[in-house]
């Protein structure tokens, strides 16, 4: 992508060392623009590809194992939203961590995950901390309506939610 930035008015008795000091200006606002486009800052957020729109009047609905390894994940589906599991989801239990729990030490689960009285059966992760469906759960984060099985194996902070 390329950006031009030329100044189209030069204001009377501007100096030759002006025009200079300007033209420095704009060509570091251009750079540092550059950069922010590669870098993905100024672009539209990620958008949540799950169907609804992640409030408690029109939730997040959560149908299957690629459904729920989208919520709190990066790409648009926020930690801060309302999900609402729709079917009972089956995780295959032969694959070794086949979810990794939502929640980050930084940004935890502080939205509603209704279950609606739906399971999630095979959940199998073994990692050494934070093992379960949910890693961190923040102040104001609910879980709700759900029941979890599988298997959770770590060194400490291990639970099924």
């Amino acid at each position: 992508m390329s950006l031009a930035i030329r100044p189209e008015y030069q204001q009377p008795g501007q100096t030759a060392r002006h025009r200079r000091s300007s033209q420095h200006v704009l060509v570091a606002c251009q750079l540092l623009l550059g950069l922010s486009l590669m870098l993905g800052f100024g672009s539209a957020m990620a958008v949540c590809d799950l169907e609804g729109g992640g409030i408690e009047s029109d939730p997040y609905l959560v149908s299957s194992a690629a459904d729920l390894a989208k919520v709190g994940v990066d790409g648009g589906c926020e930690l801060n939203a309302y999900y609402l599991q729709t079917a009972d989801i089956v995780l295959d239990e032969a694959t070794p961590n086949n979810h990794v729990p939502i929640g980050y030490p930084s940004s935890r689960f502080t939205g509603i995950y209704d279950g609606d009285g739906y399971s999630i059966t095979g959940l199998n992760v073994d990692r050494e901390y934070y093992v379960g469906l949910f890693a961190f759960i923040g102040a104001g984060g609910v879980l709700k309506n759900v029941s979890v099985s599988g298997s959770m194996m770590g060194r400490g902070h291990v639970g099924g939610l």
